[in-house]
């Protein structure tokens, strides 16, 4: 969707039909429950990871859409023992080596009073089934530390940063990094003083830093549910931004105007309509030249116009489903695994069933 095709075409004030979408075919993976882990410089890395199952291995690959290969990457280490409801990926390029990386944070489990040098444990909980034939599950809890992982494309290959202090979970679940200023973005909560803050990776040195911590108006009460009233990090006008969202009444916009100061945070304006404040999913996609935005939430995208404050719902022809958003650009980059994407084979019908 370029900007003036959109622009002349919500002149309506009804929602838009998007009519110009290309259906194309994806890597088939384990499940269904896609999960969009990254796109950059023209590949998309895709993951079948279940939220309803805490555990389990990640079946991941990478895809050039535009050329069709995709390339199927290993399972990662401790993927099977590791709870990624408090963990994330993300993927991105690392100028210095010409190669793409896609990093990986995780909660493993170890037994209490263990210790492997790390100063990040914390405590998790596993949910075991009692038995085939039940739906019932039983609880216990576990010491658990945060594991650095990284897989390079170039290597085809895994491998653990040695004991980096990761003091963070990460709420929101697996949720792509925001690149901002070169280095991908998430909202995270600290584990032994549970201040909220935004924290980063930089694809070259390997290193997550925390880049400001949430205070003030950005906060929400300690009364609220936590489950649908947070804070979504996103980049609006190639700064940091905050969503501060309280269902269904509100979402505030806040832009950090000069990267790292927090007194630079600025409140640029609220959103009230229904289509942005009564979603689960919240995020920024693009923005266009007078400030008009693309969100993406939970059922659809939504065109949204600050400055005469109006909203559309984006409908897209012919989805049924609706997993989420990336923003893409045509690449010729080749992944060298020789595997491509192929259209379904269709079985022709006899003349005895025509």
């Amino acid at each position: 969707m370029d900007y003036n095709s959109l622009s002349s075409k919500l002149s309506s004030a009804a929602g838009y039909l998007v009519d110009e979408a290309a259906e194309m075919d994806f890597p088939k993976l384990a499940s269904d429950s896609l999960t969009l882990l990254g796109s950059c410089d023209g590949l998309v890395c895709l993951s079948d990871y279940d939220k309803s199952s805490s555990y389990g291995a990640d079946d991941i690959c990478i895809w050039n859409p535009s050329t069709k290969e995709y390339k199927n990457i290993p399972t990662p280490p401790n993927s099977e023992h590791s709870n990624m409801d408090q963990g994330l990926y993300g993927f991105g390029y690392d100028d210095k080596i010409a190669d793409f990386k896609l990093v990986r944070v995780a909660e493993i489990p170890k037994p209490v009073g263990s210790s492997d040098g790390c100063e990040d444990g914390s405590v998790m909980q596993i949910l075991t089934s009692i038995s085939d034939t039940s739906s019932e599950v039983k609880a216990s809890w576990v010491s658990s530390h945060s594991v650095v992982q990284i897989y390079t494309l170039g290597s085809n290959s895994w491998r653990t940063c040695q004991c980096q202090d990761m003091p963070y979970y990460f709420p929101d679940g697996i949720k792509p990094g925001v690149l901002v200023n070169g280095a991908l973005h998430w909202y995270a909560v600290d584990k032994r003083e549970y201040y909220e803050a935004i924290i980063s990776f930089d694809m070259t040195n390997e290193i997550f830093k925390e880049v400001a911590r949430i205070t003030g108006s950005m906060l929400h009460p300690v009364v609220c549910d936590y489950s649908i009233d947070y804070n979504n990090v996103s980049v609006l006008g190639g700064c940091l931004c905050i969503l501060h969202k309280t269902y269904g009444v509100k979402v505030d916009v806040w832009v950090m105007q000069e990267y790292g100061v927090k007194e630079s945070w600025t409140k640029k304006f609220t959103i009230t309509q229904k289509s942005i404040t009564e979603t689960g999913r919240l995020k920024i996609v693009c923005e266009f030249q007078n400030n008009e935005i693309i969100f993406d939430t939970d059922t659809c995208l939504v065109y949204y116009d600050p400055n005469n404050n109006i909203d559309k719902r984006l409908r897209i022809h012919g989805a049924s489903m609706y997993q989420g958003v990336e923003q893409y650009v045509t690449s010729i980059v080749t992944l060298g695994s020789g595997t491509y994407v192929e259209k379904p084979k269709t079985r022709k019908r006899k003349s005895s069933e025509i």
